[in-house]
């Protein structure tokens, strides 16, 4: 096989990578986000322990602002 070929193949492997973290980021932004308006909003999670109930949201939120910019930086480099 040439090497372009091989750099082809190489090349399309990292798109395809790159992809799948997109999407993989995409979804964990959708359950993070739930998350917080589950411990927000919803009543059930009014019988959480306050303290507890505050860092988790606390430590959801971190994750949220991660995981945004994480996939920012990924989109990024996909229109690179």
């Amino acid at each position: 096989m040439s090497g372009a070929f091989v750099k082809e193949d190489s090349d399309q492997q990292e798109r395809i990578e790159r992809m799948r973290m997109i999407r993989e980021r995409e979804q964990l932004l959708v359950i993070l986000e739930k998350k917080r308006t589950y411990l927000v909003s919803d009543p059930k999670a009014a019988t959480i322990d306050p303290e507890k109930r505050k860092a988790m949201l606390e430590r959801v939120e971190e994750e949220i602002v991660t995981t945004r910019r994480l996939l920012e930086e990924s989109l990024g480099e996909e229109l690179e």
